[in-house]
């Protein structure tokens, strides 16, 4: 498979994406928020909201 349109990839580190914009914002306790605009003033991050529940365990 191979990507056409690598503006639409974004990354967590703010470095690697082409328009140099934050598309992933904490919003709490293990909740993420995701901006899908391509330099976008939007910036609401409310697109997709992701929340981790992460438990650890000993054998």
């Amino acid at each position: 498979m191979q990507l056409k349109n690598y503006e639409q990839v974004y990354f967590t580190f703010l470095g690697a994406n082409l328009d140099k914009t934050d598309h992933i914002h904490l919003l709490g306790n293990n909740t993420f928020g995701f901006e899908d605009l391509p330099n976008s003033d939007e910036k609401d991050y409310n697109d997709m909201i992701l929340q981790l529940n992460l438990s650890a365990s000993t054998v």
